[in-house]
């Protein structure tokens, strides 16, 4: 049997993300199951954000996450990356970031 991290135990994580989101003026939005990892949406919503990269690092300072994979660029002026979260007894938790780009970026 094959363990997973439980819908809640990702459930938890949005917060943090979002106050961190906010921080930057970004918005997030956690999207798909939640059953394999946790997709968040990030997506300017200011007009002056800072950049992507700044987010980014805030996000990985908050989690004590480490990128995983990424800059991964996808459709829409979105870059993406898979965050890891560790390990907790061989389950490793994880994050795909998915960040539309800013006009300045």
């Amino acid at each position: 049997m094959k363990l997973q991290v439980s819908t809640a135990s990702y459930s938890l994580i949005v917060p943090i993300i979002e106050h961190e989101a906010n921080r930057h003026g970004y918005a997030i939005g956690p999207h798909g199951s939640m059953q394999r990892d946790l997709d968040i949406i990030a997506f300017p919503w200011i007009e002056h954000v800072d950049h992507y990269s700044i987010l980014l690092k805030s996000i990985l300072n908050a989690l004590n996450g480490n990128i995983e994979r990424g800059p991964i660029v996808k459709p829409h002026k979105r870059i993406g990356f898979i965050i890891g979260l560790g390990s907790i007894h061989s389950i490793k938790p994880h994050i795909d970031l998915s960040i539309f780009l800013s006009n300045t970026d």
